[in-house]
């Protein structure tokens, strides 16, 4: 697909009201054509792995999907960070979305992915860019943490499931309730 840079869209903050319980109410929307997946990523406290994770809303708030990937070993923030913007694309592939506004709070990764920086991850950002290929138009931007409450809780609940890929399509990943085992 086709790239470009979108550099007169003014973001600005955009109260939620009650498109989904825990939402951040200064969520930035996207341009009307765009989907926007908020991504971050995260280590465990207590055990050698970390987990990548996206929420995707349209510009209106309304939850299309999200999807979180546990990976055993892997525990670089920025590494993380960088893969979590890979499952931004795939989650984007999954919904057939074509214009994707990504958000990460990770400063250093956005700089990384849009400049091409040679990093301790490069390999990560050698499949975000070619993964681009797939799709009209795709945006890396930063936004401060206070942007991405709900992808962060994600990302720290995904942190107790095995390592694997986890999707949720219908119903946020936050309404499901996860059978537990009692002895």
């Amino acid at each position: 697909g086709e790239l470009q840079l979108i550099t007169d869209h003014k973001e600005k903050a955009k109260p939620m009201g009650k498109q989904s319980p825990g939402l951040n109410k200064r969520w930035i929307a996207p341009l009307a054509d765009f989907m926007k997946l908020n991504v971050d990523g995260g280590v465990a406290k207590v055990q050698n792995k970390g987990a990548a994770a996206v929420v995707c809303r349209n510009a209106d708030g309304v939850y299309q999907g999200s999807s979180a990937r546990v990976y055993d070993d892997i525990t670089d923030p920025p590494m993380l960070e960088a893969l979590a913007c890979c499952e931004a694309m795939a989650l984007a592939k999954d919904l057939n979305i074509q214009k994707l506004r990504i958000a990460s709070d990770a400063s250093v990764v956005i700089k990384a992915i849009n400049e091409g920086s040679r990093c301790s991850y490069s390999s990560v950002l050698k499949e975000i860019e070619h993964r681009r290929r797939d799709f009209q138009v795709v945006e890396f931007v930063h936004e401060g943490r206070e942007f991405n409450t709900h992808v962060h809780n994600l990302v720290k609940c995904s942190l107790s499931l095995d390592h694997d890929r986890y999707v949720w399509l219908l119903k946020p990943w936050d309404v499901i309730i996860v059978p537990i085992v009692v002895d």
